[in-house]
Formats: C-alpha cells, sequence, structure tokens
C-alpha cells in the first residue's frame, strides 16, 4: 500500500519479478506422453521461432546491403550529372575557343588581302615592267607593263611563258633562265621590241621564298630607249635609276676589286645611321660596315663574303648575320652581292641587304600561333 499523506488512501503499487521459464505442468489427469508430446511441440515452436528470427535478421541484412547499394548508385549517377555538366562546359568553352580563333582567321585574311593589295600597287607604282614564272616558266603574275612586251592576259596564268606571242628580238629566254636557277645568279640583258625599236635591260633573278626556297625567277624589263636613242639620255636614265636605287627600301652598295665604297642608295644611309654619301664613298668596307658571324664573331677582311665576291666574283648570300649602325646597335639583315662585270672583266661587287627584324619578329609571331592552333586543335581533338 502507499502510504504517502498527499495521496488518496487505498493507492497500491504491483510489481512483477522475471522467474524465468515456468515448468510445465501436467494438467491434471494427463498422461506421460502427453506431457512428453507437449513439450516435443514446444521445442519446435522455438526452433522455427529461433530460424524465423534469423530469416528476419538475414532479410534486414539484405535490406541494408540494397540500401547501400542504391545509394552507391544515386551517387554514381550524381557524379555522372556533374560530368556531363562539366563535359557541357567544357564543350561551350571549346566552341567559344573556335570562334575566337576564326576570328582571328578572318583577320588575317584581311591583313593578307590588304598586304596583296599594297603588293600589287606598290609594282604598279614602279612602273617596271615585270613578270614573275616558276621552276617549268609558266606565267604566275604579271604587272601592267608587261603587256607591251608579251601579249598578256589574265587568263594566261598558269601558262608557259613560251606558248605566249611575244614582241622581243631575243630567243635566248628559256637558256637564261635555266643558268639563272642552276647558278642562282644574276643575268642581265640589253633586248628591243621587233617592232617598235623600244630597248629594254633585261633583268633575270631568282624567285626566293620567305624560307629561302628558290621557286622560280623574277623578268624586269627597265625601258632604255630614250637613253639609247640620245647622248643627253644616258645621263636621264642614270638619274632614274639612282631614283629608283634611291626609293627601294633594300640598302644597296657598290665596291672596287679592292674594298673601297663606289656607290650607296639613301636606304643604306638611313639603316646604318649615316648622314651623307660623304662619310661612305671612298672608305674601305671594313671601316664603314661591320658585321659578324650567327655567333657573333666579327669577320675578318680576308673571310668577309662581300669581299670575296669583289675579287673572285663568287656570289654570296647570307640571312643570318647581322650589321652594326654608326650607334654601334646591331640589327639582323639578309644580303645578296654579285660580281660587277664590265665586259666580261671584274671590275667589283654589288650588294644589296634587308633588315629582318620586322620578318623574323613575324617569322616568331606565326610560330607561336601555328603552336597554339596546334595545340589547341590536339585538345579539341582529345576531347571529342
Amino acid at each position: 500500500p502507499i502510504t504517502d499523506s498527499d495521496l488518496d488512501p487505498g493507492l497500491i503499487i504491483l510489481a512483477f519479478q522475471d522467474e524465468g521459464a515456468a515448468p510445465l505442468v501436467a494438467a491434471p489427469g494427463a498422461t506421460g506422453e502427453t506431457a512428453q508430446a507437449l513439450e516435443h511441440e514446444l521445442r519446435t515452436t522455438k526452433a522455427q521461432l529461433q530460424a524465423t528470427v534469423d530469416e528476419l535478421e538475414f532479410a534486414n541484412e539484405e535490406m541494408k546491403s540494397s540500401n547501400e547499394e542504391y545509394q552507391s548508385v544515386n551517387e554514381e549517377l550524381q557524379s555522372s550529372n556533374e560530368e556531363l555538366e562539366t563535359a557541357k562546359e567544357e564543350m561551350q568553352s571549346v566552341n567559344e575557343e573556335l570562334q575566337t580563333i576564326n576570328a582571328e582567321m578572318t583577320s588575317k585574311n584581311d591583313l593578307l588581302g590588304r598586304l596583296n593589295s599594297d603588293l600589287k600597287n606598290l609594282l604598279e607604282s614602279t612602273e617596271i615592267a615585270s613578270l614573275f614564272l616558276d621552276a617549268n616558266l609558266r606565267v604566275r603574275s604579271f604587272t601592267v607593263g608587261m603587256t607591251d612586251i608579251f601579249h598578256l592576259r589574265d587568263g594566261d596564268i598558269g601558262r608557259p611563258i613560251t606558248e605566249i606571242v611575244s614582241l622581243l628580238a631575243y630567243t635566248d629566254l628559256q637558256r637564261d633562265v635555266s643558268n639563272v636557277l642552276r647558278k642562282l645568279t644574276v643575268v642581265e640583258r640589253q633586248v628591243e621590241l621587233s617592232d617598235s625599236g623600244m630597248t629594254f635591260i633585261l633583268r633575270i633573278r631568282p624567285y626566293r621564298t620567305i624560307d629561302n626556297v628558290i621557286d622560280g625567277v623574277v623578268l624586269t624589263f627597265v625601258d632604255i630607249t630614250e637613253r639609247e636613242a640620245a647622248g643627253d639620255a644616258r645621263q636621264d636614265a642614270e638619274a632614274y635609276l639612282r631614283l629608283l636605287i634611291d626609293s627601294t627600301a633594300d640598302g644597296i652598295y657598290c665596291i672596287d676589286r679592292e674594298g673601297a665604297m663606289t656607290l650607296c642608295n639613301a636606304a643604306f644611309l638611313r639603316m646604318l645611321g649615316f648622314k651623307s654619301e660623304a662619310e661612305v664613298i671612298g672608305k674601305r668596307l671594313h671601316d664603314v660596315i661591320h658585321h659578324s658571324h650567327p655567333d657573333g664573331t666579327p669577320y675578318s677582311r680576308t673571310e668577309c663574303p662581300i669581299q670575296l665576291t669583289a675579287q673572285t666574283g663568287k656570289p654570296a648570300h647570307r640571312d643570318d648575320e647581322s650589321f652594326y649602325r654608326v650607334s654601334g646597335e646591331s640589327f639582323p639583315v639578309e644580303y645578296w652581292s654579285r660580281p660587277i662585270l664590265q665586259k666580261g672583266e671584274l671590275r667589283g661587287a654589288v650588294c644589296s641587304f634587308i633588315d629582318a627584324s620586322d620578318r623574323r619578329l613575324a617569322e616568331e609571331q606565326q610560330g607561336l600561333l601555328l603552336k597554339e592552333l596546334d595545340h589547341r586543335v590536339k585538345n579539341l581533338f582529345a576531347i571529342m
């Protein structure tokens, strides 16, 4: 009984204590066989109950394993979705890069078109008839002045020049072109038009690509009709040639067999930093021009290719050397030296050179652009 004075009287607490399995008590009047049967049935029931419990536990384990597998599959699906999103973003990035490359290529094509137009205007502005042939004497291009010498039209591009009617009294064109391609020298001839009596100085030079590969010849025709017609016309022609030399961007100079400077043009003075010809004419070559091997070692007087051309008549061409300005600054050049012959006698050498700084920079930029384009294309193929 609960004797707490705060609670209502009459309340009691019932407590139950586990005494374990109660012994089987046979019912009154039951026999021993009946008791054994009941005990056997009880044991069977316990065994079935234990088996059911074991099966339930095994089923629970399988359910846990299945849940874990489903969770792993969900995680894999989520990872696949994330990879697809990443791939989508990468494809968008590739598309943007391709659009950028297309825009750059379009810009390069526009620039190339402008350069071709500038080159065409430059050739036409010189008023010198020029004809470009490949190694098989097929016409590549020509200036307007060539129509007065050959019956050329735009449709003749790609035709051999030997199949086109010529007004020149000159039958050794094919032989001279072959000599130029074989010896890489410059051939100069004085030719005339058979019908009008006009006289030209024909020069045949090797056509060199940017990579310094011989890919044909260039024929230039300088009209000297007036110089041949009158005595004072020679001075005018010389003045014209002088103007032509001064108007070219190439540095040009001549030396005699002893190495003394006899002529130079305005581009020569400008590129080397001289103010007038008086600082140059009559001086020794190595007192005016200092140049070095590709490794920076200066040339001696005995091994200078330009000096050797003036002494032996052997042409020279280099594109890996440097000249030094009066200020001491060096700059890369590409130069050609050719012998000067007068009635078969060697009189000296003429040399022309160009500042190769812009070209080398352009080659480096082009190389970088090609490498970048190759890298991007490889990345694109790898992604695909």
